[in-house]
């Protein structure tokens, strides 16, 4: 099987990620906790909060599916994809443009993340 062509990258398609930029404000959390009996799928936007210079960005997630039956999924508009397992925790970069907006899924029942305006290194763990 012959390999894909080479696809070049033009000016237009280069985003802003903002990861890894120090706050001017402070290491900060924004806390939220998601039932997802009630919807399978929420879209959470920060847009309000670094608009209002509340934090400057989302640059991690600290996921806590530990008290979930089922995988969380997070999804960016860059395409990025993040799934945690069922009964586990986790610290993930999550890398976000001037739009701080991301879907997140699950066929269980609750999820609580707390989102970072710090990067962090990947991390998984069983609780």
């Amino acid at each position: 099987m012959a390999a894909a062509p080479l696809t070049n990258v033009s000016p237009t398609n280069i985003l802003n990620a903002l990861y890894a930029k120090q706050p001017t404000e402070g290491p900060r959390y924004l806390p939220s906790t998601f039932d997802f009996t009630e919807y399978v799928t929420w879209v959470v936007d920060y847009t309000l909060v670094t608009q209002n210079h509340q934090v400057s960005s989302i640059q991690a997630l600290y996921i806590d599916n530990s008290n979930n039956s089922a995988a969380v999924t997070f999804s960016t508009s860059g395409g990025q994809i993040i799934t945690i397992p069922a009964g586990a925790q986790a610290y993930m970069p999550i890398i976000l443009n001037d739009t701080p907006r991301f879907n997140v899924t699950s066929t269980g029942t609750k999820c609580i993340i707390l989102a970072l305006n710090f990067a962090v290194l990947p991390c998984v763990w069983q609780s």
